[in-house]
């Protein structure tokens, strides 16, 4: 009697047939499938912020119920004006700087803006792994920004980004949300760029001094040659 040699797709195959008689189908596992494979129906917010540098203005003068915060005064505009640092410093906004740091924090709105954006998302990978410092809950970004302005090396740009956003709040760029805010009226002609903060002031309801348009209107007693020459034009 010659021996039956089967291969092993025949051999499968008589098996399957074997199961089906015992009333048994032979059922294809199912196919394993990865986590990241299965789409989730749950919608990530979208980030309120551009950027980390974009977050960094909200940790520094966030926004609080009755006053604007940076974003708000357009921060982003005044961080973008050519020579801040060395304006920064004029003011008296952050002290007197090395001048190689002063050179090299000269290109806010790119270099600088690109490493500062790297550098917090590196301080907020060691918090959060694989998160980008804007998406850090709120108590994280206080920490690490606490721990930069106590490192000698982050300490002066974080000082200058603070800087950006006090000069955005006092009106230093095309908003006035921040003087309003501090009780000084609303600019006039901000559209023409022509702005007069905080006039006409105004004493004991009288109006006692002038904007555009308006001739002079002096205090009592108040001696005009000092202030007016034979033409009637300021000196």
């Amino acid at each position: 009697m010659a021996a039956a040699f089967f291969s092993r797709r025949e051999a499968l195959w008589l098996l399957g047939l074997a199961g089906a008689g015992c009333g048994r189908g032979v059922v294809a596992p199912k196919p394993f499938t990865l986590p990241q494979q299965v789409p989730s129906k749950v919608v990530e917010p979208a980030s309120l912020y551009g950027d980390s540098v974009d977050a960094l203005f909200d940790v520094l003068l966030p926004a609080e119920p009755q006053s604007p915060g940076a974003r708000e005064v357009k921060v982003d505009a005044v961080f973008r004006v050519e020579g801040l640092v060395r304006l920064a410093i004029a003011q008296g906004l952050i002290a007197p700087l090395a001048e190689a740091v002063v050179s090299g924090l000269d290109d806010l709105s790119r270099t600088t803006r690109t490493a500062l954006n790297r550098d917090l998302d590196v301080l907020a990978s060691l918090e959060v792994p694989l998160t980008p410092f804007s998406q850090l809950p709120r108590d994280l970004q206080i920490t690490i920004v606490s721990r930069g302005f106590d490192d000698p090396v982050r300490r002066p740009t974080l000082l200058v980004v603070r800087a950006a956003c006090f000069l955005a709040y006092l009106g230093g760029g095309d908003s006035d949300l921040g003087l309003q805010a501090l009780g000084y009226p609303a600019f006039e002609h901000l559209e023409d760029k022509l702005a007069v903060s905080g006039y006409p002031r105004m004493t004991n309801g009288q109006v006692d001094d002038y904007t555009f348009n308006q001739a002079p209107a002096p205090t009592l007693g108040d001696d005009l040659t000092l202030a007016i020459d034979a033409d009637g034009d300021l000196w």
